[in-house]
């Protein structure tokens, strides 16, 4: 039962859009065999029956597809425990260097005016082109009314 949880929940899905269908087509069908007026109301029931049931039935399906998509990755063992997941993502912080000087960048020049200097910070600055990310001295950052990033 536990063994093979992605697999269970993707078959849950299915018997639950299955019998979400039915209901919704028994319910409507017996609100129009009553022949009182209520063939509006079991059209919407089945309608909204069915969207609600593939809705549902697709978020349960689609994290039973991830849940066996890891498994498939780790070789069947905790994600955790997994070498060739933990791998993954050792190269992707390395890729990824985040350090605190991201904040302050040091010695270069800043976008706006091409002055060099040593406290440019990250800011979005807005102008007739668009939005735009860059580094600014905190001359044009007061000037230019650029929003603050770090």
């Amino acid at each position: 039962m536990f063994e093979n949880v992605g697999y269970s929940l993707k078959m849950l899905a299915k018997i639950i859009f299955a019998t979400g269908i039915a209901a919704s087509l028994v319910i409507g069908g017996m609100l129009i065999a009553q022949g009182m007026g209520y063939e509006l109301m079991a059209i919407i029931i089945i309608i909204s029956g069915v969207l609600c049931s593939y809705m549902s039935s697709l978020l349960l399906y689609g994290f039973g597809e991830l849940l066996e998509l890891v498994k498939s990755l780790t070789g069947g063992k905790a994600v955790t425990s997994s070498p060739k997941v933990s791998g993954v993502v050792k190269s992707v912080v390395n890729r990824v260097k985040i350090t605190n000087s991201d904040a302050i960048v040091n010695t270069a020049t800043c976008d706006l005016c091409q002055k060099s200097d040593n406290t440019l910070r990250p800011a979005r600055y807005t102008d007739a082109v668009g939005t735009r990310y860059i580094k600014v001295c905190p001359e044009c950052f007061k000037n230019y009314n650029c929003e603050d990033l770090a």
